[in-house]
């Protein structure tokens, strides 16, 4: 299991299908094999976890989810410092990849953790109604929000960050169970890279960079 990349949070569910596979084959029970072994593809798919490197200047801002960016629009945080922003909605369906990354290297300002409903995520407003994650982080001197979005499906929110850490750009931060929304705010000096509707990936695909930089 050490050489197969999956997320660690996936360890512990397949032991349940492996645990199912030897008790069906000892009682000879084959179409219960099947459906074992059917679960346990499932399950290494839908955890998957590939290595990710990319190599672009400081300037831009990397995708912190796998999916499909659902909408850009003008947004305003005003209890995280950001009173004008452009929010980028990412959204994640169960066959992507569901580690979210860091968008850059940054300091981890603050973490807010709110419950809350779960509305189907390519609802829009769902950013402030469902059960959600707040990652405030700041990249070279500008405040960065990354929202990770619990959705209809999505009933576990994963983080890995702490109060006042660094991470580096595209270093793996969090994940969301079984498909949902990142959404990230940036500020009003970023330009937007991407358009609705285009396929992005965490770590990978550059969705803004700052103004005037190089």
């Amino acid at each position: 299991m050490k050489k197969i990349p999956v997320a660690k949070e996936a360890k512990r569910l397949l032991l349940l299908p492996l645990a199912i596979f030897v008790v069906s084959l000892f009682f000879g029970l084959r179409i219960l094999c099947l459906l074992s072994l059917l679960f346990f593809a499932f399950l290494l798919y839908f955890f998957r976890d590939p290595e990710r490197n990319t190599d672009i200047g400081e300037n831009f801002l990397t995708s912190p989810a796998d999916g499909r960016v659902l909408r850009i629009e003008p947004a305003s945080f005003e209890n995280f410092g950001l009173e004008k922003c452009s929010l980028v909605s990412i959204f994640m369906s169960p066959f992507d990849v569901h580690i979210n990354r860091s968008p850059a290297h940054a300091q981890i300002l603050e973490l807010r953790y709110l419950k809350g409903a779960f509305k189907g995520a390519f609802k829009k407003g769902v950013e402030r109604l469902n059960e959600r994650n707040y990652i405030l982080m700041q990249a070279r001197g500008k405040k960065i929000l990354v929202i990770q979005i619990a959705g209809f499906l999505a009933r576990r929110i994963y983080c890995y960050l702490k109060e006042g850490m660094e991470v580096k750009r595209g270093e793996r931060i969090g994940m969301i169970a079984f498909g949902s929304r990142v959404d990230v705010c940036l500020p009003e000096d970023y330009d937007i890279m991407v358009k609705e509707g285009e396929k992005v990936k965490a770590g990978i695909t550059p969705i803004a960079k700052m103004r005037g930089g190089l």
